[in-house]
């Protein structure tokens, strides 16, 4: 899961996998990743690894994953109903952003 925090669709797609299978749950947003660290650990199923790298470095792992699964583009725009001072981060730049970054 390329852009994995808060952890929804990681837990999920571990669930869909062999048991022997590893899934590797990537956030380059340091704050996001505490939070998708602490929602798999709450989940309790073991077979997964947390990154915060860049996912352009993934590439040079060639034949190293079956698939990537990329949730993109997310700009934070779910936050709205949670978080109402989210709204005032949006802007259409900082959607292509969060698109050319993912």
């Amino acid at each position: 899961d390329v852009c994995a925090a808060p952890g929804g669709k990681s837990t999920h797609l571990r669930s869909l996998m062999p048991s022997n299978g590893l899934l590797v749950c990537n956030e380059v947003i340091a704050a996001r990743r505490t939070i998708l660290q602490d929602n798999m650990e709450k989940w309790g199923h073991p077979g997964y690894a947390i990154t915060q790298i860049d996912p352009s470095l993934f590439q040079k792992k060639k034949n190293a994953f079956f698939f990537a699964w990329v949730d993109a583009p997310c700009s934070g725009e779910g936050m709205f109903r949670k978080d109402p001072d989210a709204l005032q981060h949006w802007s259409i730049d900082h959607v292509l952003h969060c698109a050319a970054r993912q």
